[in-house]
């Protein structure tokens, strides 16, 4: 196995072989590889233009086996950013 390969060229890998296939199947609905690959996309563009290029690469994701916070964690190592992850079930 090689180890110097990006967290998402499997997803990308997957995009390519079966963009049809099932990717996800959260909130009661099902979401093909192309799919979701087009969500993170649109979620990359806008922090490409909100983000100041100036700050570490790194972003914070808040959300829970959720569409939304699959799409976003994607748009982010797409973006080529660290994250840490937030659980929405903890309080201060």
């Amino acid at each position: 196995m090689k180890g110097n390969g990006l967290l998402y060229e499997g997803f990308l890998r997957s995009v390519r072989q079966f963009p049809k296939r099932l990717a996800l199947e959260v909130e009661n609905r099902v979401i093909k590889y192309s799919d979701l690959q087009q969500r993170a996309l649109r979620v990359a563009r806008t922090l490409q233009k909100l983000c100041a290029t100036d700050q570490p690469p790194l972003a914070a994701i808040f959300g829970y086996r959720c569409a939304t916070g699959f799409a976003g964690l994607l748009a982010i190592l797409f973006r080529g950013h660290g994250y840490v992850p937030l659980k929405p079930d903890v309080s201060a």
